[in-house]
């Protein structure tokens, strides 16, 4: 199974959607999750995909996109601000994250990792895979500034609890130790903010994680590989 995570930047027009779509398509993607989500329906991605979506008040949401043949057997997002979002399978939970953003969040952004998150994933089944842009770095390496910029970001160590807490292994880590792994590249720099993680039970079930930059918008998409999500169709569900 294809799996891959998707920053889509708010967009929200019919003739915009496309682009994505079409990337999805020609990828032949089973399940995607996306963030800067900003709408709750649309056709154009229902016509090919399952839509689980929860765009949230501020058209900063998450959605994720499955396809027909697989069976969801249970969904639920966090309906205050529409930052998570979970899908369950018979063996596996996917779950779309998107943490707030910038400096002048931070304060927000730990609450969420160390209050938010944890409790929205308390009522999710485990196993689980957690995609998604956490706008927040876990070390050094994943944040590059250019000379004559602001100082980094330091480590978010909200992040490094969460990740430590639910026992989660980071799989771009895990399978590329060397490589880098940037996702999102600005004119200050770039860091490795869109992440994979699933837990530590079922990590070597996600393989061959990669990049791609040739995406839409500012952030690249990852992609990777499971063979733990159920191929049941929907026809098929109890």
């Amino acid at each position: 199974m294809k799996i891959a995570t998707i920053n889509i930047a708010r967009i929200s027009s019919e003739e915009r959607l496309i682009l994505p779509l079409n990337y999805c398509l020609t990828q032949k993607f089973d399940v995607v999750g996306l963030q800067e989500v900003a709408f709750a329906s649309c056709p154009i991605l229902e016509n090919h995909f399952q839509l689980f979506a929860a765009p949230g008040p501020n058209k900063a949401g998450t959605a994720i996109l499955v396809a027909k043949h697989l069976a969801v057997h249970h969904s639920v997002c966090d309906r205050t601000d529409g930052r998570l979002i979970s899908v369950q399978f018979n063996n596996v939970s996917f779950v779309s994250l998107y943490a707030p953003s910038g400096r002048v969040f931070r304060d927000e952004r730990s609450a969420f990792f160390h209050v938010i998150v944890p409790a929205f994933l308390s009522s999710i089944k485990r196993p689980l895979i957690l995609v998604g842009d956490f706008n927040a770095v876990d070390g050094p390496q994943d944040r590059i500034r250019l000379a004559g910029t602001k100082p980094s970001t330091p480590v978010d160590h909200a992040l490094v609890a969460l990740v430590a807490s639910l026992e989660l292994v980071d799989m771009w880590k895990a399978l590329r130790p060397r490589d880098l792994g940037h996702t999102f590249t600005h004119q200050g720099g770039s860091a490795r903010i869109d992440r994979i993680y699933c837990s530590r039970s079922i990590k070597n079930s996600v393989t061959n994680i990669r990049l791609d930059s040739t995406y839409v918008t500012d952030h690249s998409a990852i992609l990777a590989h499971c063979s733990l999500l159920s191929e049941t169709s929907k026809e098929e569900r109890p």
